[in-house]
């Protein structure tokens, strides 16, 4: 998966934009995500990802040895920009740029006792606009929550 992710970012211009979505996102309570559990072997993912970010080196061996990883590799001569990585699961908005790209957490359209099944705060969804002339994001919220935006470099 990490090789297929690699290979992913692979951008053929500088003019593209790269967004990841996942449903489990990278992050924890701690960092922005309210409820998320942890990724097994998300900091393999988050090191790729700032090394992408950077157009630099990353090498990784995680700890976990039910799911044993050891990578590396380097972004220096690859293109695109790294828009940002947008995850739900934890049903609830959330946000982190702690290593230098933007991760966004998405509510989920869930009826939870406060947002009444019929009404329009039964939804959630976000429309995600890309500006990559002004290196902007705007999530358009419809249903419950609000509007969001970001930059990214």
């Amino acid at each position: 998966q990490l090789d297929w992710l690699r290979d992913a970012l692979d951008c053929p211009s500088s003019d593209w934009g790269v967004v990841i979505v996942m449903h489990v996102g990278l992050y924890l309570a701690e960092d922005g995500f309210t409820d998320n559990n942890s990724l097994i072997n998300g900091q393999a993912i988050i090191e790729m990802l700032k090394a992408y970010k950077n157009k630099g080196a990353y090498s990784y061996t995680g700890s976990n040895t039910n799911y044993p990883v050891s990578d590396s590799g380097t972004f220096a001569n690859s293109k695109g920009h790294l828009v940002g990585v947008w995850s739900g699961h934890a049903h609830a908005d959330g946000y982190c740029n702690k290593d230098g790209f933007n991760a966004i957490q998405t509510e989920c359209g869930y009826p939870d006792g406060t947002r009444a099944v019929g009404t329009i705060e039964e939804i959630c969804v976000d429309c995600v606009c890309v500006d990559m002339t002004n290196k902007t994001v705007t999530l358009k919220r419809f249903g419950y929550g609000s509007d969001r935006d970001y930059t990214f470099i």
